[in-house]
């Protein structure tokens, strides 16, 4: 147990901004049986105006809350502690329109609240208490921007840190003080980022061949090309015409991993890729006429939702590694393995099940619905099987 001791207690805040020099006292101090808190404030080297935040006297504790939270929201305004203050970037555009708004909280009900906290798929982030601002750097010039969406002088520490970083950026966050607390980066070189559609990245070392027209979304003229190739011209995204390997790309948490693959090595590094960046992963195969597909995410390592602890065999087993022979699911391996159109149309659907439900469907859904997700389907001709995160297998 943590005594408080019942003392006076003075803070003397000052601010400088442009032709602005004022200073802030704030005082705790005994009053007949209780505390009271009494400010000065004004010009500095004035006549300063005084007043108090207690219309009478309270106990220790309650004064102390007040005083705090009176140094707190001041700070939050830029007020710092010692004679010179911190000194702010004045804005010829001060109070000008900025053309940005930032996004502001929205309320929720008690049931959202319960619903988000017991939501795997969403994460807290703290709160400090300070004064919202956007920070834009462009070239040279930086600019805060309130809540309002109007231009605000910027504490001078924070605009040397700016300018430091490379490149232009509005990074949105708190300031307390001469520091900012940034919470999300808007824009970046000009791109803004709140708009940016997703980027999808196709890995893939094999080549078109004729076996594959039947069954893939390739042509005729396009065999003897890279298959990541091809598809990216036709859909418009980025290609990676090498097979895929731990630690050739840049991953990030929000990542999603869709393997597509015949080999249980890369299936291996996908899951390791995942367990160091804490992105998520869904794996699709199929045989003659049957297919599966399964979800993987870092806090299931090591248990039985890990598909290295009910495939153990991805651990140790080598076999058809494309980058150990230039073979691809076409080449040899299709050869020796027969399978069905249908049944790679069947490992891809099921794939696609997976995805919606965990990525569009479950950062909205209650612990308990989550629970009775399907993290793993199994097909055939005839029989669909599930696994839920509680380990029951229906039919």
């Amino acid at each position: 147990m943590t005594a408080i001791i019942e003392e006076p207690k003075t803070t003397s805040l000052y601010y400088r901004e442009g032709s602005s020099d004022k200073e802030y006292h704030v005082r705790l101090e005994p009053q007949g049986e209780g505390f009271v808190v009494n400010i000065a404030y004004g010009r500095r080297g004035s006549t300063l105006s005084t007043g108090t935040k207690t219309s009478a006297p309270v106990y220790y504790d309650a004064a102390l809350m007040i005083f705090e939270k009176l140094v707190r929201e001041k700070k939050a305004k830029g007020y710092t502690e010692g004679a010179e203050g911190t000194p702010y970037q004045h804005s010829d555009k001060a109070n000008e329109v900025s053309g940005l708004m930032p996004q502001l909280l929205n309320g929720i009900d008690e049931a959202e609240v319960a619903r988000l906290t017991s939501n795997p798929s969403w994460a807290m982030q703290e709160k400090k208490d300070g004064r919202r601002m956007l920070l834009r750097k462009t070239g040279s010039v930086i600019e805060g921007i309130n809540k309002k969406g109007l231009v605000v002088a910027v504490p001078e520490p924070i605009v040397q840190t700016a300018r430091a970083l490379k490149g232009d950026f509005i990074l949105d966050g708190e300031t307390i003080g001469d520091r900012l607390h940034a919470f999300d980066l808007l824009s970046r070189n000009g791109t803004d980022l709140r708009e940016h559609p997703c980027r999808i990245t196709l890995i893939d070392g094999d080549t078109i061949e004729r076996k594959n027209l039947n069954r893939q979304m390739f042509e005729a003229g396009q065999i003897g090309k890279n298959k990541a190739q091809a598809l990216a011209s036709k859909f418009g995204c980025h290609a990676l015409s090498e097979w895929f390997a731990r630690g050739k790309l840049r991953h990030y948490r929000t990542d999603w991993l869709l393997c597509l693959v015949d080999n249980h090595r890369t299936r291996l590094e996908a899951i390791e890729t995942c367990d160091e960046h804490g992105c998520q992963a869904i794996f699709a195969a199929n045989e003659l006429h049957s297919a599966e597909a399964y979800y993987y995410r870092r806090a299931w390592k090591g248990s039985a939702r890990d598909p290295r602890v009910y495939y153990p065999e991805i651990n140790t087993d080598r076999s058809g590694d494309p980058r150990a022979a230039s073979i691809g699911c076409t080449g040899e391996v299709q050869e020796t393995n027969r399978q069905l159109v249908s049944a790679n149309l069947m490992a891809a659907a099921l794939a696609e099940h997976l995805f919606v439900l965990w990525h569009l469907k479950a950062p909205r859904m209650d612990r308990e619905t989550v629970e009775r997700l399907p993290h793993k389907l199994v097909a055939n001709l005839s029989r669909l099987e599930t696994y839920t995160l509680k380990g029951a297998s229906h039919d």
